[in-house]
């Protein structure tokens, strides 16, 4: 009877893990692009109320030329294509150890559970890749250029 019910105790946690996970992945994915969406919303509608508080063509131009409007331009630039990179590369890094710790972790006793270790694996290395890739082509285009320094003018 106990090793029926060992037996049957074996083949749920082999079932909900990789269903567990899945869920978190994608739970921890949902609040990350939650928290964009708002973050992108909110910056929107303060540059819009900046907008709309220049009465004129040449108030707007010397907030421009001001520090904030630098500031303001800078904020409505795209994402610099070197924050990408190393955005790849921290995702990439993170997927191969979590891949490698999975491997380790579960060893030759869940064959189920170990194609899990392996994609979660692969997709680590093809997102280093992907950035290793990004990285060779924005050298080649001349996109690799380090950022500005944005510290404020001494006073």
């Amino acid at each position: 009877m106990a090793d029926h019910l060992a037996a049957i105790v074996g083949e749920m946690t082999a079932i909900v893990i990789p269903i567990a996970f899945l869920v978190a992945v994608a739970w921890v994915v949902y609040v990350i692009a939650q928290q964009r969406t708002q973050r992108d919303a909110q910056r929107a509608e303060l540059q819009t109320k900046l907008l709309e508080r220049a009465g004129s063509a040449r108030e707007f131009g010397e907030f421009l030329g001001s520090p904030a409007g630098e500031r303001f331009l800078q904020a409505l630039a795209p994402i610099q294509p070197r924050n990408r990179l190393f955005t790849s590369i921290r995702v990439g890094t993170f997927l191969v150890v979590l891949g490698a710790a999975f491997w380790r972790l579960l060893g030759s006793e869940a064959e189920d559970l170990q194609v899990l270790a392996i994609v979660v694996l692969a997709i680590g290395l093809a997102t280093l890749a992907s950035a290793g890739l990004s990285h060779a082509a924005a050298r080649r285009l001349g996109l690799d250029t380090p950022p500005e320094n944005n510290s404020p003018p001494p006073r």
